[in-house]
């Protein structure tokens, strides 16, 4: 899988791939001895920002043998990897904690912001403000499970897109955030007819701290990345290897390159 060796920094969160990522990591994080630290950040996200953070690091892999030799390159390309299997794990806690009576009215708001925020994207990319083909694969598909992966994906396209759409459509910071959590959200409580939950307070437990040990994994490989950019870059670290929870930074890097691919 392509994408998730950090080589697209601007694609969409693939959902084939999370679980088989899951069960490869887990036996690694569960016998690590480690200082368990809690999810409270969006999945999604994070795997936007470690896409590019760890390209931007590959790119240079030359000079990171050279002044960051500590670093391995096996680490930097498995951490995407590493976040499909926190998104997988993320969504199996999910699957137990929100009554299906709450559900309905995520759906209802995830269905108004996917709404607004293509149709603007649809009108943006018409007149030649941003790439089209993006936006013509997020209108594709239908149902409700389609319907929250494409509010991750319009969130993702604002982002990627924020010099060329600031100003020219309706759609707010504050909504575009909402849209990444949200969407990210019911990807994880919407599942296939036939899908089976956890059912006792101890397996929400143990699935929850299943997720909690895979997230230390992706913060301590990605501490290393980051530390090796400070070396690469000094202060412009930051541009290239943006922060776990960055909302900017690796949009600004990636928007360049994804207006520059061939159709």
């Amino acid at each position: 899988m392509a994408e998730t060796l950090a080589t697209n920094p601007t694609a969409e969160v693939p959902v084939q791939g999370q679980e088989a990522a899951f069960h490869k990591y887990l036996p690694i994080a569960m016998a690590a001895a480690m200082a368990v630290k809690p999810l409270r950040t969006v999945p999604a996200l994070v795997y936007h920002n470690v896409c590019a953070g760890t390209k931007a690091l590959l790119e240079r892999w030359d000079d990171v043998r050279k002044l960051a030799p500590w670093l391995e390159r096996t680490l930097v390309e498995s951490l995407p990897e590493k976040v499909l299997a926190v998104i997988f794990a993320a969504s199996r806690v999910r699957l137990t904690t929100v009554p299906e009576s709450d559900i309905a009215g995520k759906e209802k708001r995830a269905a108004f912001l996917r709404k607004v925020m293509l149709l603007s994207l649809e009108a943006c990319a018409a007149a030649g403000e941003i790439p089209s083909e993006p936006v013509e694969k997020i209108r594709k598909g239908s149902g409700w499970i389609d319907i929250a992966q494409d509010v991750v994906d319009c969130a993702s396209q604002f982002h990627v897109n924020e010099k060329a759409l600031a100003g020219k459509t309706p759609v707010t910071a504050a909504m575009v955030d909402e849209a990444a959590e949200l969407g990210t959200e019911l990807v994880g409580l919407l599942r296939p007819a036939g899908t089976p939950a956890a059912k006792t307070p101890e397996e929400i437990e143990k699935a929850a701290d299943e997720r909690d040990r895979l997230w230390t994994l992706v913060v301590g490989g990605y501490d290393q990345v980051r530390r090796a950019s400070v070396v690469l870059w000094g202060d412009e670290a930051p541009g290239h290897v943006p922060a776990l929870q960055s909302r900017t930074a690796a949009a600004r890097k990636a928007a360049e390159p994804e207006t520059a691919a061939p159709a």
